[in-house]
């Protein structure tokens, strides 16, 4: 491997002394060439349900077919819903040659400040959604999302926006 002094060969044994050592750990034995594993029988895990009681009723497209948040442009975007939760989809985005960096963007709900988050433009380390709220009371509803840190070179993507309500 690159910037280190491990070949193939030891990752692999590296990997087969871990295996070995848990087989050992929860039972089991190491022989000449082969190894004995104890079965357990499987216990069942309680139901966990997510999302009860919300279901996917609309989709708003942001303006254009996706919107972005320039610095020096538009640094805040809203919208209303009706309903009890919402998905904002999108994500923060940089122009080519331009380092990663992080983007400072405050979320309000009903005027109120929900959340302040972090949105990387870093591929491996990215936030997937804008933001999301869900169990809220059933009813009309205002999101506003306002950049806190604009910075040339930079976007706020917005793609739109997944609203669920009670029942379909």
């Amino acid at each position: 491997y690159n910037h280190t002094t491990i070949s193939l060969n030891d990752a692999y044994e590296m990997s087969l002394r871990q295996a070995i050592d848990m087989i050992k750990r929860n039972g089991g034995e190491e022989m000449e060439d082969a190894v004995k594993i104890l079965v357990e029988e499987p216990a069942p895990v309680k139901f966990e349900k997510a999302f009860e009681g919300h279901y996917p009723i609309t989709r708003i497209a942001a303006p254009w077919g996706s919107l972005k948040l320039l610095s020096g442009e538009l640094t805040e975007y809203g919208f209303d819903f009706e309903g009890i939760g919402f998905v904002l989809r999108g994500g923060a985005k940089r122009e080519p040659g331009v380092e990663d960096s992080d983007l400072e963007v405050e979320v309000y709900i009903d005027g109120n400040l929900h959340e302040t988050i972090t949105l990387p433009t870093g591929f491996r380390n990215r936030r997937h959604e804008i933001a999301w709220k869900y169990n809220l009371e059933n009813g009309t509803h205002q999101v506003k999302i306002v950049w806190k840190n604009p910075m040339k070179g930079y976007m706020v993507d917005v793609n739109n926006v997944i609203v669920y309500g009670p029942e379909l």
